[in-house]
C-alpha cells in the first residue's frame, strides 16, 4: 500500500446520512388532493417486475467502484446496494462531507487535488486495486468519457481476473468522444450530419480558426459553434456571429476543454438558430440469442452482432449556455415516421462502432415546430460514452426499468435483460448486424435540474451552505433494497403519478465554486404531459432550498410559460422567451403587455395575499404577539380582522400591489373577503371574494404552509422574517422577501415613510460571483478608456470562465484587486473615473 496516496479504505455507518435525509411530512389534513391521488406516499424508487438477473443469481459483482461523485455516484451505489453489491467511494480531501462518501461501503481518499483527484488515474487505480473491486462504475463527467483510463482499467485484474468497465468499449469512446472522429463514422455510415459545412480537423490555433471562416470557398457562415473537439455537457462550448466574437470565444473555449476533458483540441461547425434537441437512450450488448444463449466458456458472448435497445426520445431543448435545464420524454415534437427514421440511424451508428453499454446519440431537429405535418430534418449531432444525467424520464416512461442495472448485467456479459426480448418490438437489421429493440413506452416524464446559480446574473454561479434546505416530502427516492412502501396511486388511465428526487446533497452542505453547480435533479411522471406538468409544478412548490441563489424558480416558470405548455421549445425557449428571468409576466397570457414583470396572475397574487395573512395571523398566535389588524364584526355578528398585504413591501409603494384582506376571527376556513388598494383612496377598485376550504396547515420547521383556495391547493415557501418585519413569501416560483402585513391604520401612517436610498454603484465594476481572477483583459489598466459592452476580465468559477463586460463608457482610474485574486459576490474590481464619457487627451 502506498503511503504518499494520502488515502485510507475505511467502512463508513450510513445511518447519520439516513437522520439527515429524514423527511417530515406534511400533517395529513393538509395533504394536497392530487397528492392523494397522484403521488404516492414516501417511498423508494426500484426497478420494474422482472428485473435481468432472476432471484436467487448471483449478483452480477463482488464490489463496485464508482468514480465520480455526488449525485450520480448516490444513484449508483444505491442499486447495487439493492442487488447486495458492496460499493467503494472515491472524494477528493476538500470533500469529505459529500453525501456519497457516506452511502458507500467504503471510502477511499485521493488527496487534496479538488477537482484534479477525479482526474487522477492514477490514484484511483490504487483505490481499485486496494479495495479488490472487480468493477469500475465512471458515472458522467470526469473520467467517465476517457479512453485511456478505460483500458487501464481492464488491466488491473489479479489472480487471473479481470475488472469490468462499466461503459463502452475503449474504441467506441475514441470513435464517439471525439467529434470529429464522430461525425466521420457517422457520414460513412450514412447517418444525416448538420449540413453548411465544418472545420476541416481539429483547429491549430486562432488564426486557423479565422481562416477557416474567411477561406474562399468554404461553407462555414456566421453563426459558427466554436467547441471543444472531446467531451459534451455544453463545456468548452461558445457561439460566435462575428471575428470579434470568435477571437474572445478560443481561448475560453480551449481552456474549458482541457480543464474537463484533458483535451484542448477545438472545431467549428455551423449553428443552427432555432432547431429541438432530441436524444435516443440507447443500451448496447452482443447479441446473445434472444438472451438465453451464446455465451463463451467465461459467461461472455463470442458474438460480434450489436443488439441495440432504444428507447423514447428525450427532448432537450431548453438550455442555458449550451447545458440543459429542462427535460422530458417523449417530444411534443416528432412525428412517427420521423422518430422511427432516428431510431434506425441510432441504430445503424451503434453497429457500426461495436458499441456495449449505455449512451446517448443526439440530433438537432428542425422543422414540424407550427404544423406536424411539415418535413422534419434531423442532423447527427454527438454521442456521449456514458448515463446521462436525464436518464431518470427515461426509467419513468418505460415503466421504472432500472438503467444502472442493465449497465451492470451488460458489463459483467450477461447482455441485455431477456425481459426486454419480450417486451420490445425486436427488429433483424439489414445487413445481419445485430437487432434493434424498440423498448414501449407510456405516459409522460419531465426533469429539472436544479443548479445553484443566479437566473438573475446571467446564470452566474452560487456557493454557500445550504440552510434551509428541505427536500419534496412526497418525493420518491431510488431504492437501496431497504424498506419501504409498495403501494402507489393511479393516475387518470391507472399509471402510478409520482415525483422523484436525485439529490447529492443533504442540509448544511456548502456549495463550493471547485465543482459542478448541480445539486438534485427533481423528476415528474403521469399518464399525460399535463398531468407532469402539474406535478412538477407542485414539487417545486415544496422544495425549499436557501443560502445559495438557484434556478428552481425559474424552473417553475418554464414550466408555467404558454409556449412551453403548447410544446413550443426550440433551443432559443429561454432566451426568447425568459431572457432575463424576471421580464417574463403572465398577466395577460400570451399577450404582450406593458404591466410590471410578475410570475403570477392577478388572481394568484390575491390567492398569495389572503395566504400571507394567515400565515401572519399563525405566527402571532404561536408567538404569543397581539393581534394585527382591524376588529370589526358583519350584520350577523361574525368577528372578522381586516389587514391590509403589501407583496412588494416597502418597495411597492402606496396602493400598488397593495391588497386589503378581511380573514374571520378564530377560523382558518370560510370566506376571505379582498380589494385592491389604488394610489389615490378615492379609487374604488374591484373587490374579490375567496374561499378558504379545510385543511390549512403550516410547518414551520419546514417552512411550508398549506390550504385550498377556491378549490385550487396552494403550497406556499415560508422563508423567514425581515429584521424590519417583512416576510419572506414564495409561491409558484414567485419569490417576496419583503411581504408587509399591516393594519389599515399601519397602511396609512407608512404612506409618510421614505423609500430607502439605494446604494450608487455607477463608478465601479462589481465581480458577478465568487471565483478566481484570470487576468484583465488586453488594454485593460488605470487611465485606459473603455466602451460600454468591452471586455474588462475573465472571472473563473466551477471550472467555468466568465467574461465581465464594462457596464458603460468611461476612463478606468483605479484596478482594486490583482490577478489572480480570490472573489467574493458584489466586490469592486475596478472604479471609473467620476467624469464618465470622457476620453483621455492625446499625450
Amino acid at each position: 500500500m502506498s503511503t504518499s496516496l494520502l488515502w485510507a479504505a475505511r467502512t463508513v455507518s450510513r445511518a447519520s446520512l439516513r437522520q439527515r435525509n429524514q423527511l417530515w411530512p406534511l400533517a395529513a389534513s393538509a395533504a394536497h388532493p392530487r397528492f392523494r391521488e397522484a403521488f404516492p406516499p414516501a417511498r423508494s424508487f426500484s426497478a420494474a417486475e422482472g428485473a435481468s438477473s432472476p432471484p436467487g443469481d448471483a449478483p452480477p459483482f463482488r464490489k463496485v467502484l464508482i468514480a465520480n461523485r455526488g449525485e450520480i455516484a448516490i444513484r449508483v451505489a444505491r442499486t447495487c446496494r439493492r442487488l447486495g453489491i458492496p460499493t467503494v467511494a472515491v472524494y477528493a480531501s476538500n470533500d469529505t462531507d459529500s453525501s456519497h462518501v457516506s452511502e458507500c461501503d467504503e471510502a477511499v481518499c485521493l488527496g487534496t487535488g479538488g477537482v484534479s483527484s477525479y482526474l487522477d488515474t492514477d490514484r484511483i487505480a490504487e483505490a481499485i486495486r486496494s479495495t479488490e473491486a472487480d468493477a469500475v462504475h465512471p458515472g458522467y463527467g470526469f473520467l467517465s468519457e476517457n479512453a485511456g483510463f478505460a483500458e487501464a482499467v481492464a488491466s488491473l485484474g489479479s489472480k487471473g481476473e479481470t475488472v469490468a468497465w462499466l461503459g463502452p468499449p475503449p474504441q467506441a469512446i475514441r470513435d464517439m468522444g471525439c467529434k470529429l472522429r464522430s461525425k466521420a463514422i457517422a457520414r460513412e455510415a450514412g447517418v444525416a450530419i448538420i449540413p453548411g459545412g465544418e472545420s476541416e480537423g481539429a483547429l491549430d490555433s486562432l488564426e486557423d480558426a479565422l481562416e477557416a471562416m474567411r477561406k474562399s470557398g468554404s461553407s462555414l457562415r456566421y453563426p459558427v459553434l466554436l467547441k471543444a473537439a472531446a467531451g459534451g455537457g455544453g463545456k468548452g462550448m461558445r457561439i460566435c456571429y462575428d471575428d470579434r466574437e470568435l477571437i474572445e470565444a478560443y481561448p475560453m473555449a480551449r481552456s474549458e476543454g482541457l480543464k474537463f476533458f484533458a483535451d484542448d483540441r477545438l472545431l467549428l461547425e455551423q449553428y443552427l438558430e432555432e432547431p429541438h434537441h432530441i436524444e435516443f437512450q440507447v443500451v448496447c450488448s452482443k447479441a446473445t440469442g434472444n438472451g438465453d444463449g451464446d455465451l463463451n466458456a467465461d459467461g461472455h458472448s463470442s458474438n460480434s452482432q450489436i443488439d441495440v435497445a432504444i428507447f423514447a426520445e428525450r427532448e432537450c431543448s431548453v438550455q442555458r449556455r449550451n447545458q440543459k435545464v429542462v427535460e422530458e420524454s417523449p417530444s411534443c415534437l416528432l412525428t412517427e415516421e420521423t422518430r422511427r427514421k432516428m431510431m434506425e440511424q441510432t441504430t445503424l451508428l451503434c453497429q457500426s462502432v461495436g458499441y456495449e453499454g449505455a449512451g446517448t446519440v443526439e440530433w438537432l431537429v428542425v422543422g414540424g415546430e407550427s404544423n406536424r405535418d411539415q418535413a422534419q430534418d434531423f442532423y447527427f449531432l454527438e454521442m456521449n460514452t456514458r448515463l446521462q444525467v436525464e436518464h431518470p424520464i427515461t426509467e419513468a416512461v418505460s415503466g421504472g426499468l432500472d438503467l444502472v442495472e442493465a449497465m451492470l448485467e451488460v458489463g459483467a456479459g450477461r447482455g441485455l435483460p431477456r425481459e426486454w426480448y419480450e417486451t420490445a418490438e425486436v427488429v433483424e437489421e439489414a445487413g445481419g448486424n445485430g437487432r434493434m429493440l424498440v423498448m414501449p413506452w407510456k405516459g409522460h416524464a419531465i426533469e429539472g435540474r436544479i443548479y445553484a446559480e443566479d437566473p438573475l446574473r446571467g446564470y452566474l454561479p452560487s456557493t454557500g451552505p445550504l440552510l434551509p434546505y428541505m427536500e419534496p416530502p412526497r418525493a420518491v427516492r431510488v431504492s437501496d433494497g431497504g424498506a419501504s412502501s409498495s403501494s402507489s396511486w393511479a393516475g387518470t388511465d391507472g399509471v402510478a403519478s409520482y415525483l422523484r428526487l436525485d439529490s447529492g446533497v443533504v442540509e448544511g452542505h456548502v456549495v463550493t465554486p471547485f465543482y459542478d453547480p448541480m445539486l438534485s435533479k427533481i423528476i415528474s411522471y403521469a399518464p399525460t404531459r399535463e398531468e407532469a406538468i402539474d406535478v412538477l409544478s407542485e414539487g417545486l412548490d415544496s422544495y425549499v432550498i436557501e443560502g445559495v441563489n438557484h434556478n428552481a424558480r425559474l424552473i417553475q416558470a418554464v414550466l408555467r410559460h404558454p409556449s412551453f405548455q403548447k410544446g413550443d421549445t426550440p433551443t432559443s425557449f429561454l432566451e426568447t422567451h425568459i431572457p432575463d428571468f424576471g421580464g417574463y409576466s403572465v398577466r395577460n397570457g400570451e399577450n404582450e403587455t406593458e404591466d410590471p414583470p410578475s410570475l403570477l396572475t392577478a388572481r394568484e397574487e390575491e390567492d398569495l395575499a389572503v395566504a400571507a395573512a394567515l400565515i401572519w395571523r399563525e405566527r402571532e398566535r404561536l408567538l404569543g404577539r397581539p393581534p394585527t389588524g382591524r376588529a370589526v364584526e358583519d350584520e350577523n355578528g361574525q368577528g372578522r380582522r381586516d389587514f391590509v398585504v403589501r407583496l412588494d413591501g416597502w418597495a411597492g409603494g402606496w396602493g400598488d400591489g397593495a391588497i386589503s384582506v378581511a380573514l374571520d376571527e378564530g377560523r382558518t376556513e370560510g370566506l376571505a373577503a379582498g380589494r385592491r388598494l389604488a394610489a389615490d383612496p378615492s379609487d374604488q377598485l374591484e373587490s374579490f371574494s375567496i374561499a378558504i376550504g379545510p385543511g390549512f396547515s403550516i410547518d414551520f420547521e419546514n417552512h411550508l404552509a398549506s390550504m385550498t383556495l377556491d378549490g385550487t391547493f396552494r403550497t406556499v415557501q415560508v422563508l423567514g422574517e425581515q429584521p424590519s418585519g417583512e416576510l419572506r413569501v414564495q409561491m409558484l416560483g414567485a419569490r417576496y422577501e419583503g411581504c408587509l402585513v399591516q393594519s389599515p391604520r399601519e397602511y396609512e401612517l407608512s404612506r409618510h415613510v421614505l423609500p430607502p436610498v439605494a446604494n450608487d454603484t455607477s463608478n465601479t465594476v462589481l465581480s458577478p460571483m465568487p471565483g478566481t481572477l484570470i487576468g484583465f483583459s488586453g488594454g485593460v489598466e488605470e487611465g485606459s478608456f473603455v466602451e460600454e459592452g468591452q471586455e474588462l476580465c475573465i472571472v473563473e468559477a466551477m471550472k467555468m470562465q466568465n467574461v465581465v463586460r464594462a457596464p458603460r463608457a468611461g476612463i478606468i482610474a483605479r484596478l482594486r484587486v490583482d490577478e489572480g485574486a480570490a472573489l467574493v459576490t458584489d466586490q469592486v474590481l475596478m472604479e471609473y473615473e467620476a467624469e464618465e464619457g470622457d476620453e483621455p487627451t492625446a499625450a
